[in-house]
């Protein structure tokens, strides 16, 4: 049986974070060395991106968001 992805997708927007968390790692877990991979991937983009970020501050082209603000942010973009 397949479920449509839209359909599965809305699904699983309506289950408890830390339900989804759980549901996430386990499926990572069952790609095996394909997630480790695809992490490290993750990983070393961030790491640049960072880099990119902290010097672009460091120019005056970026400025810095107070966490407090960054997180009230992030909260808002995760209830909807």
């Amino acid at each position: 049986m397949s479920i449509p992805v839209e359909q599965l997708r809305l699904e699983l927007k309506s289950l408890p974070r830390d339900v989804l968390a759980d549901l996430v790692h386990s499926v990572f877990d069952d790609v095996g060395g394909e997630a480790d991979e695809w992490a490290s991937e993750v990983e070393e983009a961030w790491g640049r991106e960072a880099h990119r970020r902290w010097e672009a501050y460091l120019q005056g082209n970026e400025e810095m968001i107070p966490l407090e603000d960054a997180m009230t942010r992030l909260q808002a973009r995760l209830q909807r």
